[in-house]
């Protein structure tokens, strides 16, 4: 039998707060075998994520880690690099990355929007705090989700969501399609285009209805919209608002991309792999998105049932740190593990 995912009893004992049902039942009713399996696809190796879109780079003073998963990324290469290139490939990319230093190119790379992490290090700490217990004070009640949100966490949130019991209602843009339609299963789903008058006023309605609110917007993305989560949680003192960000949701880390897989880089997973095997690796498939997407439901959970609104601000990299600290994998364990996966 092929070794566990070092944190998959920890994320375990989290998802057995919120529903009665072990990570393989959970998901195993949405396709997957485990969140912590590569989802089907290639299994990583030689600093490759899963999807072949995040890469680990050696340059002239440690390691960085950058996704690249849209066309425009590319398009901004040449300005990261500050270099003539009119084209590349991630063989003349890693080239003129072996010169760079570290630091450069993150701070560079962020300021563009590009999702880029320094890997070679680990991190003094997370900024996250374990939830206390429930205390079931509205159990009786069943909340209303609304689910913003895209890509991996904040619809496997969602989903987690709907499994413990509250109604979940997915909202998308005609301008921006879901990828994630995995866990996009609820009760009800409709597709609005923010660029017209009545349909962001129907989003505003649908939020004021709601008990818990799920979104994996950049600030100033909500506010094109009319939406100050800020004001709207003051307004309503018993609304649970879930923001998930790359990097947290304080300037300038607000304006930071980042995707599951570099964020766990940024988090030192990739650096306590190398300490383990020699090498850096990817540790799981885009991990810090199954993480946060379980985090954020638990938090949720427990907050809308003790009365407790307000902001729930979970960013991929702090909830990947969190899990070091909390797990404190050990290098057995961690070799283990990528060496099942080789």
């Amino acid at each position: 039998m092929s070794p566990r995912h070092p944190f998959a009893e920890f994320a375990d004992e989290t998802l057995s707060k919120l529903v009665r049902a072990s990570q393989a039942k959970l998901l195993g009713e949405v396709g997957a075998t485990s969140i912590f399996s590569q989802r089907g696809l290639p299994k990583p190796s030689g600093g490759v994520s899963a999807n072949g879109a995040s890469r680990l780079m050696p340059c002239a003073d440690g390691y960085v880690a950058v996704s690249l998963p849209r066309t425009c990324d590319w398009e901004l290469l040449p300005a990261w690099l500050e270099c003539a290139h009119q084209s590349f490939d991630w063989q003349s990319l890693h080239e003129i990355v072996a010169t760079c230093a570290a630091q450069s190119l993150v701070t560079r790379g962020r300021l563009l929007g590009l999702a880029v992490a320094v890997a070679s290090e680990l991190p003094g700490g997370s900024n996250l705090k374990p939830a206390s217990e429930l205390a079931r004070s509205r159990a009786t009640k069943r909340p209303r989700v609304i689910d913003l949100s895209a890509l991996w966490a904040g619809p496997l949130c969602a989903h987690l969501l709907m499994l413990a019991g509250a109604e979940v209602i997915k909202v998308g843009s005609t301008n921006r399609p879901d990828s994630a339609r995995l866990f996009n299963r609820c009760e009800r789903s409709l597709t609005l285009d923010f660029g017209r008058e009545d349909h962001r006023r129907q989003l505003h309605r649908l939020i004021e209805d709601a008990d818990i609110v799920i979104e994996s917007s950049r600030p100033r993305a909500l506010a094109q919209l009319g939406i100050d989560a800020e004001s709207i949680v003051r307004a309503r003192a018993e609304l649970v608002w879930v923001s998930i960000t790359g990097h947290g949701r304080d300037s300038p880390e607000s304006n930071w991309i980042a995707y599951g897989d570099d964020a766990g880089a940024a988090a030192g997973l990739s650096f306590l792999v190398s300490q383990a095997v020699g090498r850096y690796e990817f540790f799981g498939d885009a991990i810090a998105d199954p993480l946060t997407g379980i985090e954020a439901a638990w938090r949720a959970w427990r907050a809308w049932h003790a009365g407790e609104g307000g902001i729930i601000s979970l960013a991929l990299a702090d909830v990947a740190a969190f899990y070091v600290r909390e797990v404190r994998p050990d290098a057995s364990s961690l070799a283990a593990w990528i060496q099942s996966q080789c």
